[in-house]
């Protein structure tokens, strides 16, 4: 039996806020806690919070399901049984990026962050629709077989978010000041320009989100930015 894919909700030009689960509430009740400072004004060594947009640092990743250039992605795939649904598969790759805002730009590392993201993508699984083979492939090289041992389809969603350039982002992290080894970077012959780093801390991750909850607040800190 063909097993199909139905697209529920793009968020291109919007985003659809799913309900948070354990791990995503804890991350934006963290980040809603930090007060957003500018940038320019981060203490090194201070864990501190951040809201900017994003900017590439490195060379794009792909989304798995909507194929978008982003600096990162997460997909949750839930699994329909009865009435309620449940998570089966969790899947992130995040490379490190920029956070900018009007008072200057981060460095926000990828490693062990964790991502509170509004979800861009939803895609349902159905019958007697085309299927999409990009996606089908992408969930058995991840050991989820679409269909089931019945022969029928599984009843699947899967959310994609993604972090796509000049988004908006809240992030928090250890910062430290370093050298700017960036040719283009604002300085003079008597200084050595300095950008700061966002990392993850002693037993503590990166947290980031794009959830209206958490950038509530960092509007101040973005004077003087121009648009996505």
């Amino acid at each position: 039996m063909t097993v199909g894919w139905v697209l529920l909700a793009v968020g291109l030009g919007g985003v659809v806020v799913a309900r948070l689960r354990g791990g995503e509430g804890r991350t934006l009740g963290t980040l809603q806690r930090l007060p957003v400072v500018p940038i320019a004004e981060a203490r090194d060594g201070n864990r501190v919070r951040v809201t900017g947009r994003v900017r590439l640092a490195e060379r794009p990743l792909q989304a798995p399901l909507s194929g978008r250039a982003c600096a990162g992605w997460v997909v949750r795939v839930e699994e329909r049984t009865g009435s309620a649904w449940s998570t089966i598969l969790v899947s992130q790759r995040v490379r490190s990026f920029f956070v900018e805002d009007g008072s200057g730009r981060a460095l926000v590392e990828g490693e062990r962050l964790r991502l509170a993201k509004a979800q861009d993508l939803e895609l349902h699984s159905g019958l007697r629709r085309e299927a999409l083979p990009e996606v089908r492939r992408w969930l058995g090289d991840r050991g989820v077989d679409v269909t089931g041992l019945s022969g029928l389809s599984r009843r699947l969603r899967c959310r994609e978010g993604v972090l796509a350039d000049g988004a908006l982002l809240t992030v928090a992290g250890a910062a430290r000041w370093e050298p700017d080894l960036d040719p283009g970077a604002p300085g003079d012959y008597r200084s050595m320009p300095m950008r700061l780093l966002l990392s993850a801390g002693a037993g503590e991750a990166v947290l980031a989100s794009d959830l209206p909850e958490a950038l509530a607040g960092g509007e101040p800190h973005l004077a003087g930015l121009g648009p996505g």
